[in-house]
């Protein structure tokens, strides 16, 4: 975390240990919701995440192809992939990562920040509603 970071920058990130792949609107919601603390404004949950993501504390993922932008933490600990239905939009987190290997030698020749692998497909429960 930068030095110099904003309160809303601070509560951005707070309510991101929480959610995964929230938007904007979601985390804003969130804030203004769920805690005590002073209310903000929408343009500045924005400007906090910009700021985030320019330092990379924060990434954009585009799991739904709906035109939202979502943001996860940027945790090199806690790095995952999705499994996301295109039915129902529910999403799996995935541990494991098979591009280790690739990521191992592009990190020898270029600055490697982080990367992106989602998987589509229908969920096991969409399958059973369909027989």
């Amino acid at each position: 975390m930068q030095k110099n970071s904003t309160k809303s920058e601070l509560k951005v990130l707070e309510i991101l240990q929480n959610l995964t792949c929230a938007t904007a609107e979601e985390i804003y919601h969130k804030i203004n919701t769920e805690t005590k603390d002073k209310k903000i404004g929408l343009t500045s949950v924005y400007r906090a995440l910009k700021k985030l993501e320019k330092n990379y504390e924060v990434k954009c993922v585009n799991l739904f192809n709906d035109g939202k932008i979502r943001y996860e933490l940027n945790k090199n600990e806690d790095h995952h992939h999705h499994f996301i239905c295109k039915k129902c939009n529910y999403v799996e987190i995935i541990h494991e990562c098979p591009l280790k290997e690739i990521e191992k030698t592009l990190k020898s020749k270029h600055m490697l920040l982080y990367h992106s692998f989602d998987l589509y497909g229908i969920c096991n429960e969409c399958l059973e509603k369909q027989t």
